[in-house]
């Protein structure tokens, strides 16, 4: 799947589809040769081709919030992607490199700062394709899990998931029983297929966290 098609399926469901096109002002219009450059020149190593495309092609020009459950999921700009990330690569109070964060971690964006990575030493990472992963912060090391097969498909459930709590007309998308979570029932039925077309190897780091799931 390359990042066109991508764009065409965000914008089949969308409601700004502008966002996802070739319009005047599109969000995700990607940062071109220049910025690819730029980013290869930080990380001094060959990129993979898909990390390549995804920089070129389909970076946002502008942070972007995707709605989930808890914090939302920010995707971070093209011209944020750097080897030095304040709080997490790099100090800027002692302006030094942080230890525990491995140079090989390319950080695409976050959720509630939990960072959602590219490992570019990652022997899958110099294939087709890029897996996405993601950490929690604040316990005490950086301990990454895959979330996604590469980085289009976690676009893609990134925003099945924030259409399935926001584009349909249901008063509460989210069902709270005895502290278990359910997906309203028009918008499950939707969510859960996408899901498993999309990535069916990690439906459960999309979809568990919903009891109808």
């Amino acid at each position: 799947m390359d990042f066109q098609n991508v764009k065409d399926e965000i914008k089949s469901f969308w409601n700004k589809r502008d966002e996802f096109s070739n319009s005047d002002n599109p969000v995700f219009c990607g940062g071109g040769d220049t910025e690819f450059k730029r980013i290869q020149n930080l990380f001094n190593t060959v990129m993979p081709i898909e990390l390549e495309n995804y920089i070129k092609e389909m970076a946002p020009n502008k942070e972007f919030y995707f709605r989930t459950v808890g914090n939302a999921i920010c995707i971070y700009n093209y011209g944020m992607l750097s080897n030095r990330i304040d709080g997490y690569s790099y100090n800027p109070v002692i302006k030094e490199n942080i230890d525990d964060w491995n140079q090989d971690w390319f950080l695409i964006g976050d959720e509630g700062g939990d960072p959602i990575i590219v490992d570019l030493g990652q022997e899958e990472s110099n294939s087709d394709k890029c897996p996405v992963l993601q950490a929690m912060h604040g316990a005490g090391e950086w301990n990454f899990y895959e979330i996604s097969s590469s980085i289009p498909q976690f676009l893609l459930c990134t925003a099945y998931l924030h259409h399935a709590l926001s584009g349909f007309d249901i008063d509460e998308p989210i069902i709270d029983e005895d502290d278990k979570l359910f997906l309203a029932d028009g918008a499950a039925k939707w969510f859960f297929a996408k899901i498993k077309e999309c990535d069916p190897l990690h439906y459960d780091d999309w979809a568990s966290i919903f009891e109808n799931s």
